[in-house]
């Protein structure tokens, strides 16, 4: 049973994380691919939605064609294989990403036209928009990677992968996590230099000794820039915060 539902946490996992569903839909959906065939009042408890919402839910994944009807008294749902209903949602995300790429890419050539190419500084106004930038400056390091952050939720299997890679290629990788985040046990694993601390005030990465990525306050807004002086000063910090914390031994292979 154990396993049974972490596989299930996975699945909602992916639905709510990776394809950005909803979390009554996919706890509705997943409490049907746990269950079989339910009736509406089941998948209320089961999925703890409320009553009040719980048809309108329903409802909203027949239109995504992942539930279908099955009986009328009682009426009862069954959920669609997941293996079709995340393929279809995959390929729903290539063909809307493809669209916005292309729409981006237009905007990036009109923006980038009317500044000056040294101008190297970002605000950043969400948290999607602050970790692309840290994934991006990640993938072009060559030389080290210092980063504490209080909240590694995003860092993803291929995240790690890269990380462990560079560090293969000889890149310093260094990081600093909440006591509790199991991110950081996964990346130790993976050969990357990390530590867990329970006094982490701040949000940074720093790459290369030069760019700096940092979070402003606990939200999703921060800001991106390069500097070789201030990046000193993000690694001083790294540094002290790191004597303090407790480096994380990778598991015996």
């Amino acid at each position: 049973m154990a396993g049974s539902e972490y596989t299930i946490s996975q699945l909602r996992g992916v639905l709510t994380g990776d394809l950005d569903w909803p979390q009554y839909q996919a706890a509705a959906y997943c409490a049907l691919v746990m269950n079989g065939e339910l009736q509406v009042k089941d998948i209320e408890l089961e999925a703890d939605i409320p009553n009040s919402r719980v048809y309108g839910v329903l409802s909203k994944l027949e239109e995504r064609g992942c539930v279908k009807q099955k009986g009328f008294r009682p009426k009862t749902y069954d959920a669609i294989h997941p293996r079709d209903v995340i393929s279809d949602e995959v390929e729903q995300f290539r063909r809307k990403s493809e669209q916005a790429k292309s729409r981006l890419e237009e905007a990036w050539e009109a923006e980038r036209s009317l500044f000056n190419d040294d101008d190297d500084t970002w605000a950043l106004d969400s948290t999607r928009g602050l970790v692309n930038q840290v994934r991006t400056a990640i993938t072009d390091a060559e030389e080290a990677i210092y980063a504490v952050d209080a909240n590694l939720r995003w860092v993803s299997r291929e995240d790690r992968e890269l990380m462990s890679d560079l560090v293969d290629d000889g890149v310093s990788a260094k990081i600093i996590g909440a006591d509790d985040d199991k991110t950081v046990d996964r990346l130790a694993d993976e050969g990357v230099t990390t530590f867990q601390s329970n006094s982490i005030e701040r949000s940074f990465y720093v790459i290369d000794n030069s760019r700096v990525i940092a979070r402003i306050g606990r939200g999703g807004s921060g800001v991106a820039f390069s500097d070789s002086a201030m990046a000193t000063i993000f690694i001083r910090d790294f540094e002290d915060l790191a004597s303090e914390a407790t480096e994380v031994s990778p598991l015996a292979p």
